[in-house]
């Protein structure tokens, strides 16, 4: 991905960030919370060019590292529920892996269709 880095920094060149304090974002860059003012076009030509840090950002997702929000009370892990929404559940098997000894009381549930959506 090297050869098109700079190709894509330009494209990115106005690219704006939210400054939401209400979400909190975790990177497969870093393999931690950052905050969203750094998700200029420097930081996704990172994402393009670096190695993946799954393990790191899903723990410290669900685990809550790095986050402003508290846990539930008793609870081991930071979120209720993992949500991948796609044609297959390609992260199901290693985000439990990853999750099996520290977060096992998070409920992983795949939506394979958006007709399996509840609307309440």
């Amino acid at each position: 991905m090297e050869p098109v880095a700079d190709s894509y920094l330009k494209a990115l060149g106005s690219l704006r960030t939210s400054t939401s304090e209400d979400v909190e974002f975790y990177s497969s860059v870093t393999g931690k919370r950052i905050e969203l003012s750094e998700l200029g076009p420097e930081y996704w030509v990172s994402n393009l060019v670096s190695p993946v840090q799954f393990s790191d950002s899903i723990q410290s997702l669900c685990l809550g590292t790095g986050s402003k929000r508290r846990k539930r009370r008793g609870a081991n892990s930071a979120v209720d529920v993992l949500l991948e929404i796609g044609p297959h559940s390609a992260l199901s098997s290693p985000i439990k892996q990853n999750l099996q000894h520290e977060a096992h009381d998070i409920a992983c549930n795949w939506v394979k269709n958006s007709s399996d959506i509840r609307k309440d």
